[in-house]
């Protein structure tokens, strides 16, 4: 039974695998740059927010194909818009956030 539980792995060149319980893989951090705006992303809180729907993607949803999924499937009138556009997506969400912050503070 032993033999089950406590199986080495082994790749198809005959060496070990670390199987997680060393080193692990340092995480990417990934730094907002200007050219997410084109995918109409923003960083907001150090999140990575979209300036259209507003949703909040993890930091690995990061990679450019990502954005660039994200954008064509769930904004497929606004995938073919200049940056003009995501521009004033952007300057309409922080003015939202804003007035949302201003309300919070006066009540």
């Amino acid at each position: 039974m032993d033999k089950f539980l406590k199986r080495s792995q082994l790749s198809t060149s005959g060496t070990s695998i670390n199987s997680g319980g060393g080193e692990s893989n340092p995480k990417k951090n990934r730094h907002y740059d200007d050219s997410y705006l084109k995918y109409g992303f923003t960083v907001v809180n150090n999140k990575h927010q979209c300036v259209i729907c507003g949703d909040v993607l993890s930091r690995e949803s990061m990679k450019p194909s990502k954005r660039m999924r994200h954008l064509t499937t769930k904004h497929q009138k606004e995938a073919d818009k200049p940056l003009d556009f995501f521009e004033r997506k952007l300057k309409a969400l922080s003015q939202q956030q804003n007035t949302i912050i201003q309300s919070i503070v006066v009540v």
